[in-house]
């Protein structure tokens, strides 16, 4: 929870960082690194303290949705904000806001997942 400046205006600061990524195509031969744009995406949800009459304290959710760029390999740390992706977020100033990020993935140039959460068992 995050008491919302007086203006009412949001903003979110999003960190991506991936290491020793190796090129998707490779999976029938020699795998190497990957060079590319890795696509990450999740479905946002904020709920802010403004409940009553027929306001409604959680808006719909929204996807949002940005680049990685990787090099040999490497996707070095790459900060993005809300606002910047999505649009300004506004909600009731001087209130409490609930931020919720849900399903998370990351995509390979060919929109197959390439990262998801998980508990993984070889």
């Amino acid at each position: 929870m995050r008491r919302i400046a007086p203006s009412g205006v949001v903003d979110i600061q999003i960190q991506a960082r991936l290491d020793d990524v190796k090129d998707p195509s490779g999976c029938f031969g020699p795998i190497g690194p990957f060079t590319g744009n890795l696509t990450a995406r999740f479905v946002m949800r904020l709920s802010d303290a403004n409940c009553s009459g027929s306001t409604h304290c959680t808006p719909e959710d929204f996807t949002v949705t940005f680049l990685i760029p990787c090099a040999g390999g490497n996707c070095p740390v790459i900060t993005k904000t809300l606002n910047t992706l999505y649009g300004p977020l506004t909600v009731v100033p001087s209130t409490l806001a609930v931020f919720e990020m849900d399903q998370l993935s990351v995509q390979d140039p060919g929109s197959n997942d390439f990262v998801r959460p998980g508990i993984f068992v070889p």
